[in-house]
């Protein structure tokens, strides 16, 4: 499994939870009542698994090996990339708002926070299938061999270490737990 291959996949994971909070925020919207509990965990995956973990890669070891390779840092889908990572920030922020909020949803609160998701899960997709078609077949084009195997090798190194830390673990179980919780609906 090489580079592009283990950020796909990462890709994968993060469009499962894509589809969780999706659900969430249908509920919401139909004026179910939802626990606060599950925003709560899935801004906490959406902060810990794709910003800190994957744009954390992205950022610190993909890029940057793009850039050796030629590309603009400032400029084409690498300035795109960073910039919308920061967006992305702002809108987990928006949403660990709402689900941090202490006195109960009104029904300005319940619109605000169905308007901030939906448009969180667009950009979401959008920014990854734009990564898979202009970020990733840049690996391929622009990369040596040999680059892609130390790219590969450093991205497992991290990955490593969030393993010996706990964090891989965590993420895993907070996922899974989110996963059983919202499956009956899914069909995952």
């Amino acid at each position: 499994m090489d580079a592009i291959d283990l950020l796909l996949r990462e890709h994968e994971m993060i469009r499962r939870m894509v589809d969780v909070l999706e659900q969430y925020i249908a509920r919401v919207d139909s004026g179910v009542e939802q626990g606060r509990h599950e925003l709560v965990l899935l801004v906490t995956f959406f902060r810990e698994y794709v910003d800190l973990s994957h744009h954390e890669k992205e950022e610190s070891i993909l890029i940057p090996a793009l850039v050796r390779a030629g590309m603009s840092w400032d400029s084409g889908p690498i300035e795109q990339v960073r910039k919308e990572h920061n967006l992305e920030r702002y809108l987990t922020q928006a949403l660990r708002h709402a689900s941090l909020q202490a006195k109960t949803w009104s029904v300005h609160d319940r619109k605000h926070l169905v308007d901030v998701a939906r448009s969180f899960l667009e950009f979401l997709r959008n920014h990854m299938t734009k990564e898979e078609e202009l970020l990733f077949p840049a690996m391929r084009e622009r990369l040596s061999a040999e680059a892609l195997e130390d790219l590969t090798r450093r991205l497992r190194r991290f990955e490593e270490a969030r393993e010996a830390s706990g964090d891989a673990e965590i993420t895993r179980r907070l996922a899974e737990e989110l996963l059983e919780r919202f499956a009956p609906e899914s069909g995952t």
